[in-house]
């Protein structure tokens, strides 16, 4: 594998400096004049060997348009694969980066790792497309409206997954993805620790080390991403620091249980649509199953569409003899959907009050029941490579 170092424009004390930084990490780097030699090169080569990688440094002040680096990417992507070096990039342009096919972006103080990290991944064996690299199984909770305990159900089903003979030995992130109103650790009475500025500021730094720092552990054995509240303006996730965390997650993880706020945001389609489950979460009054029906229209507008959809209606009444209340509301309402009824259960406040979920003081608690089906549907999830 050949690694080279662009001379693109930086002064030689900066080239130097930043040339010995990358050493520490990647030993074997060669200096390069121009992209064009390289092209030369290997055209003259076997078309087998491999492409060789070309480290890009841009200087924060050169006159260097965006697009005309998007068309360096594009015009030598069949010939090298390019990782450029900045101070800064936006998430729109990373993005766009990114899809070319034959380029990256390491900021330059973390340049050395960045890109050792970008090498392993492109050249391991576990790093391609249905891999063990992409193993998680993502089942999505989608609330239909506020109240409707989606976040509740979420974690009370990772408790199941982590405490049932079948699923203990699987491991189980959940993440909580509202970051202005999160409440998931003080559910499980556990600290947040989810540093998501941090990560949007600088997707590209995201390692396992600082992945470790990042999650929460609960006695169950289920971890937990989730953020402390804040009444601050909402924080608006961008689509590169979402696609950092779910890419850590997923070679972590067996199964992935995403907490979604209410309102809809610009990845929440993107989320969806690698979802191998979606749950939308409701209640079981006319106004919330009318409002689960029209999720479900909005989940079913994703494209691509989820693997499988589901409705769990909430906080059901009991009937004399202990069944569903008042069920055929639901089942007229949401004719044709694979519906779980769960029932309201006596020790939710306690559960809220203690910090300890229901699953974990009854196992015949109503709600620990009726989440066995749903939480053996989630269990049967498999990788979804998308």
């Amino acid at each position: 594998m050949q690694i080279y170092l662009l001379n693109a424009g930086l002064d030689s004390a900066e080239l130097s400096d930043l040339e010995a930084r990358i050493r520490t990490k990647i030993p074997n780097l060669h200096r390069a004049d121009t992209l064009e030699a390289l092209r030369v090169d290997r055209l003259r080569s076997d078309a087998g060997e491999e492409k060789p990688y070309v480290l890009y440094p841009v200087r924060s002040s050169a006159e260097v348009s965006f697009d005309q680096l998007m068309d360096t990417a594009v015009q030598y992507r069949e010939f090298c694969f390019v990782i450029f070096t900045s101070d800064e990039i936006s998430a729109t342009h990373y993005k766009r980066l990114v899809q070319t096919g034959g380029a990256e972006w390491v900021s330059t103080q973390n340049a050395p790792q960045e890109i050792a990290d970008i090498i392993w991944r492109r050249t391991s064996p576990s790093a391609g497309p249905g891999s063990e690299r992409r193993k998680a199984a993502i089942a999505t909770f989608v609330s239909s409206g506020g109240g409707v305990g989606n976040s509740t159900l979420a974690a009370e089903i990772g408790v199941q997954l982590k405490t049932s003979k079948g699923t203990r030995d699987r491991s189980v992130c959940l993440i909580d993805l509202d970051f202005q109103n999160s409440h998931i650790c003080d559910y499980l009475d556990i600290e947040p620790r989810l540093q998501i500025h941090e990560l949007a500021a600088n997707p590209g730094r995201l390692d396992a080390q600082l992945f470790a720092l990042f999650l929460s552990h609960h006695s169950s054995g289920l971890d937990v991403l989730a953020t402390a509240r804040s009444r601050s303006s909402p924080f608006e996730l961008n689509v590169a620091a979402l696609d950092a965390l779910f890419a850590m997650v997923s070679e972590k993880y067996d199964i992935v249980l995403a907490d979604l706020p209410t309102s809809w945001h610009a990845w929440t389609t993107p989320m969806l649509s690698v979802s191998g489950l979606v749950v939308v979460v409701g209640a079981n009054t006319i106004p919330s199953l009318r409002a689960a029906r029209d999720t479900l229209e909005a989940v079913r507008a994703v494209k691509p569409l989820p693997a499988q959809i589901a409705v769990a209606v909430n906080r059901c009444g009991s009937g004399l003899l202990g069944g569903i209340a008042q069920n055929q509301h639901a089942k007229t309402i949401l004719r044709g959907e694979n519906i779980f009824f769960i029932r309201e259960d006596s020790r939710a406040a306690e559960s809220v009050n203690t910090g300890v979920p229901i699953g974990l003081t009854s196992r015949v608690s109503r709600l620990s029941k009726d989440i066995v089906p749903l939480t053996g549907l989630i269990a049967g999830l498999h990788a979804n490579p998308k």
